[in-house]
């Protein structure tokens, strides 16, 4: 009997090493809203004054040595989490504004959300929690979603040229990646400055769900301008992701499967110009010496206009 018990225990423990990346939660299967994450169509999407959105201005804290790598296991992610939170941002949706709280930074095999069909090698998820006390100086819109997900691609660079992100070496995700399983104890090298990393810039976005239960209703903001992240760093989240969830040869990414779009799904773009939200990659590409260059340049530009 005690044997029966014992290899019916490992039955369902290898059932659950084993389950993909996918829930049959009531919420997460509800079919009368538009399950994320979904397939980008360039030709699908639309520009429309009445509907326009911005990220307005930032106000996010550092990511600073104290907050600690961790595993998320109900995101299926790794990443970290403030002890209350990583500041916030102003977004402008419909020509209301709308205060969002930082809460998670999460990273990902893959990219969730695909655009035209192409999954980039990595994803950085920002998740954000609506401040639902923040007063609005000017027009104001019930959102019936409190969540708001900003996702940022990674793609591999193929040119030992190219300035790759130095993100995950300031982050320490090679210290992290060398023991994935020690949680809450590998910080950062330096303060993480989200606000020079994440600005307004080409980006769609449509209402869709968490992509972990409970599948809540959610904002997606999927921004089009890749970072560049360099071999090493991307084989250093594998490792830390993969000794975290056990991904298998048939799902070696951890991302939540594709659903198919809904017919009254709407997906927004902020530029008018299609061509705008081409794929390519981000000039602030989290190197110091990007900020530095570009914050130059802009000061010898007004020099010149004044002048």
């Amino acid at each position: 009997m005690n044997k029966y018990f014992f290899y019916t225990f490992i039955f369902f423990i290898l059932i659950k090493l084993n389950t993909s990346y996918d829930f049959s939660t009531p919420s997460c299967s509800n079919s009368d809203v538009q399950q994320s994450p979904i397939n980008i169509n360039y030709n699908e999407t639309i520009y429309s004054e009445t509907n326009y959105f911005r990220i307005l201005s930032n106000n996010f804290k550092p990511i600073t040595p104290d907050d600690k790598w961790t595993y998320f296991p109900n995101e299926y992610a790794i990443g970290v989490q403030a002890a209350s939170d990583f500041g916030s941002i102003l977004l402008v949706k419909d020509w209301a504004i709308y205060n969002f709280i930082l809460k998670k930074v999460m990273f990902r095999l893959g990219t969730e959300n695909t655009i035209e069909n192409r999954f980039e090698n990595a994803e950085m998820q920002l998740l954000f929690l609506q401040d639902t006390n923040y007063y609005s100086p000017g027009k104001r819109i019930f959102l019936d979603s409190n969540y708001l997900i900003i996702s940022v691609p990674f793609r591999i660079s193929t040119d030992p040229q190219q300035k790759v992100s130095r993100l995950f070496e300031f982050m320490n995700l090679k210290q992290y990646a060398s023991s994935p399983k020690t949680q809450n104890f590998y910080g950062m090298l330096r303060n993480i400055k989200l606000k020079d990393f994440i600005v307004n810039q080409p980006a769609f976005m449509y209402k869709g769900t968490l992509t972990f239960p409970e599948c809540q209703n959610a904002l997606w903001m999927v921004l089009t301008q890749f970072h560049l992240i360099s071999t090493s760093d991307l084989n250093n989240l594998k490792n830390a992701i993969n000794t975290n969830i056990n991904l298998t040869v048939d799902k070696p990414i951890n991302t939540r499967d594709l659903k198919n779009k809904r017919t009254d799904t709407v997906i927004y773009r902020n530029y008018q110009d299609i061509n705008a939200l081409v794929m390519k990659n981000n000039l602030l590409n989290y190197n110091n010496s990007s900020f530095v260059n570009l914050n130059i340049l802009f000061i010898l530009i007004l020099l010149a206009f004044l002048f």
